[in-house]
């Protein structure tokens, strides 16, 4: 077991907004599962005083995700989940709709997340019909020429989450939604930005202007491309994987847009933009490509997060925000995608029940995926 020593204030649960404290319950559980449900208790407690809670991630869809994970740790907390779907998800699914009428797929406040939910709950009614709607807004936008192609707000997460229905729905043969599937890889792999937008996976060895990140950049291009994989076994996006990759660990991870703190000389170590969210999308990959390469860089990164941590200490260790200016300043930051907490997930990985990251659409070894193909 790894020991974490991280400070809980009063306002620890201050708000609703699941990336920033509610996973470490999650985290808590696999060790604690007493101390987990007190912090639970204590997060609804908070809840109730929120005007507002949103359908997506950040609301009533990322509670219900943490819910579903906790469920698989003890009776109480699937009773709690139990509750939970009964009570909201119709709320989440009627939301859905409008964000299907203003364009909004996002991976964290659109209808991507909302799927997500109702992917992992296995609602087979309710993934159908977002589904198809995902479908629907997703041709569009290409007509439209999608411009964001990465996983937390572009055409990655789509495919993504589009790949995970399929799978879970068992609809590999389904040659409507594979060859929709099919033409919007096909798009992102063709598609040619500017390097400045740091959307475009890296094309050749010298351009190192590609963001190496969970967010946007190579591995947004990989992860989806992974998943297509997944659902058809075409072998050419497979290559096209390993080629991403390969090409990406032979920099410095500050060579690719990995903010670097210069004052204290360490990496920003979280998941969204940082080393904690490289690993994590390169572990899941591995497990299919089996590099020993990979693993050895993998290896190298998790030192180097364990040894900043070791040196700064995890009370005291900063991320980067970006101001209103566009300026990087450091601060402190406990939350699940930019902060602590994530970092603590992914050095406990091999110690967690699976599933733990279906929030980022990084879940390619998870529990239902893989009972469905095996299933086959």
């Amino acid at each position: 077991m790894i020991n974490y020593n991280l400070i809980k204030d009063k306002d620890f649960f201050q708000g609703y907004r699941i990336f920033n404290n509610l996973p470490y319950v999650s985290l808590l559980a696999n060790y604690n599962t007493k101390e987990a449900e007190e912090l639970l208790n204590g997060f609804f407690a908070e809840l109730e005083n929120a005007d507002y809670i949103p359908a997506n991630l950040y609301g009533l869809s990322g509670v219900g995700l943490t819910l579903n994970y906790l469920s698989k740790h003890s009776n109480s907390f699937k009773y709690i989940e139990d509750n939970f779907k009964e009570d909201y998800s119709e709320l989440i699914l009627t939301n859905s709709q409008e964000m299907f009428r203003i364009k909004n797929y996002d991976t964290f406040e659109g209808i991507i997340s909302c799927l997500n939910y109702f992917i992992c709950i296995k609602d087979i009614k309710a993934t159908c019909e977002l589904t198809d709607k995902l479908f629907l807004l997703a041709n569009r936008l290409i007509k439209d020429n999608i411009d964001d192609l990465g996983q937390a707000h572009g055409l990655s997460g789509i495919i993504s989450c589009l790949s995970k229905s399929i799978l879970f729905l068992k609809e590999e043969n389904n040659s409507i939604y594979v060859d929709y599937l099919t033409s919007f890889v096909k798009y992102l792999a063709n598609t040619k930005k500017t390097n400045s937008d740091n959307l475009l996976y890296r094309n050749n060895k010298s351009d190192v202007r590609s963001r190496l990140a969970w967010c946007y950049g190579d591995l947004s291009i990989a992860t989806a491309f992974t998943w297509y994989y997944k659902v058809t076994k075409n072998e050419e996006f497979l290559e096209k994987v390993k080629e991403i990759i390969y090409n990406s660990i032979q920099y410095d991870p500050k060579d690719c847009l990995v903010f670097y703190n210069e004052k204290d000389s360490y990496y920003d170590l979280g998941i969204c933009h940082g080393l904690s969210g490289i690993v994590l999308v390169l572990k899941r990959i591995n497990s299919i490509i089996k590099c020993n390469k990979i693993t050895d860089y993998i290896d190298d990164l998790l030192n180097t997060i364990k040894s900043t941590l070791s040196l700064i200490g995890d009370n005291q260790i900063e991320f980067p925000n970006s101001t209103a200016d566009k300026s990087i300043i450091w601060a402190k930051n406990t939350s699940f995608l930019e902060g602590t907490i994530g970092v603590y997930f992914v050095l406990a990985d091999d110690e967690l029940k699976r599933g733990w990251d279906s929030f980022l659409l990084t879940d390619l070894d998870s529990d239902e995926i893989d009972v469905e193909i095996q299933n086959d």
